[in-house]
């Protein structure tokens, strides 16, 4: 089995709230755990920025499913890669919180002290979720 990795950005529709977002994350993790996906996603009222690893169809299919979420809107695909083997392995669905997103670290990745991962190139958008996957606050896992 070949392991791909995806990492998109989208903007947050008009609308949408921090419950629609908790709904995101609980049934990605449904799904993902299904698929064999895993990955993290964080946000802030504006973005997403998501990394998806897994087998090449799991992985199409999950992102096919966000691209038909009238929740995301404008979505731009930074990276599809072949990957020896998964950063976030142990995530079905990770969330990373943007409280962890302090200026300082928004302008070590990008232009401003804004989070705006549209901003961000393949190699910065992922080098970012590892900073925050270092720093990561959590939703609870369902046990």
């Amino acid at each position: 089995m070949r392991l791909v990795q995806l990492i998109y950005c989208s903007r947050v529709a008009s609308g949408v709230h921090g419950t629609a977002i908790t709904s995101i994350v609980d049934v990605s993790r449904i799904n993902n755990a299904r698929d064999g996906v895993t990955g993290a996603l964080c946000f802030n009222a504006n973005f997403f920025l998501q990394c998806l690893e897994g087998e090449r169809a799991a992985v199409n299919e999950a992102y096919h499913r966000i691209l038909r979420d009238p929740r995301h809107e404008g979505a731009l695909l930074l990276r599809y890669t072949e990957v020896p083997k998964r950063q976030f392995g142990d995530w079905s669905m990770g969330y990373l919180s943007s409280q962890a997103m302090t200026p300082e670290l928004l302008l070590q990745y990008g232009s401003n002290d804004l989070f705006d991962p549209e901003d961000l190139g393949a190699d910065a958008a992922l080098d970012f979720l590892l900073e925050l996957k270092s720093r990561a606050i959590r939703l609870r896992q369902p046990a």
